[in-house]
């Protein structure tokens, strides 16, 4: 069994087509940031986003608003 962290690494090795706005890896990664009990998967979920867009893998027009709710309201100081 993969730990959290590890699940979020599998998903930057991902060689999917990312670039388009609103891809099922940003997507998927929106629901986990959404909804994900475990604050630690959470916090996995934003990193990989912030990975992501750093090597121009992902657009970021789903997932900016998404990120800017948790950093702003989430109850785990880890994911904010």
């Amino acid at each position: 069994m993969l730990m959290p962290a590890e699940k979020m690494t599998y998903l930057t090795t991902l060689k999917l087509d990312t670039q388009k706005a609103g891809s099922p890896i940003e997507k998927f990664l929106v629901w986990v940031l959404r909804n994900d009990p475990n604050p630690i998967v959470r916090h996995e979920s934003a990193f990989v986003f912030g990975h992501l867009k750093e090597e121009g893998r992902i657009a970021g027009v789903v997932s900016i608003k998404p990120l800017c709710v948790a950093a702003k309201n989430d109850l785990s100081l880890v994911v904010r």
